[in-house]
């Protein structure tokens, strides 16, 4: 692993991004950046350890929570360095609902479609999304929670659930967002990452850890898992469903040992 200092100008803004710890499995490459929003990580180690406060994290999900099982068998930091206190989920029947129950975690649910069908619109109407997430902070508010990590959580995050976390939100994205177009863009964002990675001829794929901003896998990178190559031919459902216990599960574990240990912590906006 190399533990990379480094200094990344906004391609959102003119304002550089100090990211004052990012941690890699790998090199940076020199074709990579880690582009993010206006925003600066802060060495927060002498608090934690002034407080001695275990970190408390809750998960947000919508299917399997596949990085949760991830961290809960193979993290020796769950439950010493942090701990799993709650989780969400928007979707009644979520998969990794049995997950969470048999560890012993509390849940609370509100379904997201359930929610839009109350009030009759459809599930686009940003009041209606607002309503939901102000609802969503609500529910999980006694939780208490210092970081909320999102685990397969398949809604972009918006005020004011965004706003009362800012900086306080992980993602992790099936892809290594270091790697940028010819105007220094991200080149594998949103949906359909791992589709577009190996229809672009890349030999192998990563999972990024990044914080939650307003722009949609836009934000400070975190961590970034060991490669995974991409077999000849491959179904990219497939290959997706490698990642996420081969990627998305040990990158989730760096990054939350770098925070808990107070090695990378965002503060605020330029």
């Amino acid at each position: 692993m190399v533990l990379t200092l480094f200094t990344a100008r906004s391609q959102i803004g003119k304002a550089p991004v100090i990211l004052r710890l990012a941690a890699f499995f790998g090199k940076l490459p020199k074709n990579r950046k880690n582009t993010g929003s206006n925003l600066i990580l802060k060495n927060r180690r002498e608090t934690m350890r002034k407080n001695k406060k275990i970190l408390r994290v809750v998960v947000l999900f919508s299917g399997g929570a596949s990085s949760l099982k991830y961290l809960l068998e193979h993290d020796p930091n769950c439950g010493k360095k942090y701990k799993i206190v709650g989780a969400f989920t928007d979707t009644h029947d979520a998969p990794g609902t049995s997950l969470v129950k048999q560890a012993d975690i509390e849940l609370e649910c509100l379904d997201i479609r359930d929610y839009f069908r109350a009030r009759n619109t459809r599930l686009n109407n940003p009041e209606v999304r607002k309503a939901y997430f102000a609802d969503v902070s609500r529910k999980i508010q006694r939780f208490q929670a210092d970081l909320l990590i999102l685990c397969g959580f398949m809604r972009i995050v918006v005020d004011p659930l965004l706003n009362e976390y800012r900086n306080r939100i992980l993602n992790v994205h099936p892809a290594d967002l270091t790697l940028v177009d010819k105007n220094g863009k991200r080149k594998y964002i949103g949906y359909d990452a791992v589709f577009k990675a190996i229809s672009a001829g890349e030999k192998f794929t990563r999972s990024t850890i990044h914080f939650v901003t307003e722009d949609v896998d836009g934000g400070p990178i975190v961590t970034i898992s060991d490669p995974l190559p991409i077999d000849p031919d491959v179904d990219p459902k497939i290959h997706q469903e490698k990642m996420k216990w081969a990627c998305d599960g040990p990158a989730y574990a760096k990054a939350l040992a770098l925070i808990a240990g107070g090695n990378s912590y965002l503060t605020g906006r330029n």
